[in-house]
């Protein structure tokens, strides 16, 4: 089996740091979409619900899109049920039957939890898998080439042959 390499990087990441060649790096992709907006908050929501909605959209306005509001809704669901297993598990002894119950209910939240939020990078390790798209006018200031040795007057000479 064949050892992959290091990922490629992408030539937005290239243009950013001031290292981007078309011919080597490909096209820059178009700038984003103004279209691409968050997706509007559901009608009828339960109310904690709607709060975990309110809470977690905006620190993610940059990555949302119109198409990612189910999955935003999910994620705000499972927050709630989590909440009510922890709330419920306070209630109950260690040794009841009920607890292990809710331990296990608790279990395959926090399973749910980890998966959606992997989706919108909620840790630094999913946030390094997500590309993250600017909105237009927002573009990041490409860096400047750094200069490894200051230039000679051999940089304009003419090479040598033998």
């Amino acid at each position: 089996m064949a050892k992959r390499g290091r990922p490629r990087k992408p030539a937005e990441d290239h243009h950013a740091n001031g290292t981007y060649r078309p011919g080597k790096h490909g096209p820059l992709p178009n700038a984003a979409d103004p279209s691409d907006s968050p997706p509007a908050k559901p009608r009828g929501l339960a109310s904690a619900v709607a709060a975990k909605w309110d809470a977690i959209s905006p620190p993610l306005a940059h990555l949302l899109r119109p198409y990612h509001g189910g999955l935003l809704l999910e994620l705000c669901r499972w927050l709630v049920r989590a909440d009510e297993l922890d709330a419920a598990l306070a209630g109950y002894s260690r040794v009841d039957k009920e607890y292990v119950n809710l331990l296990s209910a608790a279990s395959t939240a926090t399973a749910n939890l980890l998966a959606l939020s992997q989706r919108f990078g909620l840790s630094p390790a999913d946030r390094a898998k997500i590309k993250i798209v600017l909105p237009a006018g927002g573009a990041a200031a490409a860096k400047p080439k750094v200069s490894t040795r200051p230039r000679t007057k051999l940089d304009g000479a003419p090479p040598i042959h033998d």
